[in-house]
């Protein structure tokens, strides 16, 4: 007997996925406002947290009865609001709530002072930067007799600079021989604010 083979044809169908379109539900005006108002209440809540943390810290400190300036620090120590001494580097002293110690760094620092200009003897209109290198030479007067030091240093220098190139050639200002002078001269204006100007460079 002679077995007969037959081919089969199968067919697959592939059904395509149905898309299942999601509605989003419009949001009205009373949400957003809602939505707003707890933001803001939660940015209140972490401003007062945060102001809370500087003052425990605040407290804190004025509780510990020393402090410790590095190598490149000086202070003074106040005693109820009044001056009473000069501090170094080192370990000092303090009485809790009666002491408040204020220190800075002595050494040596730059300040670029830009957007400068003036108008020399012989009619030359010039534009230029000036950069100033100085250090706190008075501990005492930079702290309490200056509100921003920086700001002091940047105005007394750019007037001084100012003032005195135009009253120079721009030949001598074009080779350098002005800068030792403006040093100079800025250093004797600078030992009010209780700074020493080190170097003042033209640029530009």
């Amino acid at each position: 007997a002679e077995k007969k083979i037959t081919e089969k044809t199968v067919t697959v169908t592939v059904e395509k996925p149905v898309e299942k379109i999601v509605e989003i539900p419009a949001v009205d005006a009373k949400t957003i406002k809602a939505v707003h108002q707890v933001v803001w209440n939660i940015e209140r809540a972490a401003g007062k947290f945060e102001k809370l943390i500087e003052i425990l810290q605040a407290s804190f400190e004025a509780l510990i009865p020393f402090v410790i300036l590095a190598d490149y620090q000086e202070g003074v120590l106040l005693r109820l609001g009044r001056f009473q001494r000069k501090l170094g580097p080192g370990f000092h002293w303090k009485i809790p709530y009666f002491d408040s110690i204020l220190h800075d760094d002595v050494k040596p620092r730059t300040e670029r002072l830009s957007g400068l200009s003036t108008t020399t003897t012989d009619g030359k209109s010039i534009g230029f930067d000036a950069v100033v290198t100085y250090q706190i030479s008075d501990i005492r007067k930079a702290l309490l007799e200056v509100h921003d030091l920086k700001d002091a240093v940047a105005d007394t220098c750019a007037g001084c600079i100012g003032t005195e190139l135009s009253n120079k050639e721009w030949g001598s200002i074009r080779n350098g021989e002005v800068a030792d002078y403006l040093t100079t001269i800025c250093r004797k204006r600078g030992w009010k604010w209780g700074i020493e100007v080190i170097a003042v460079q033209l640029m530009g």
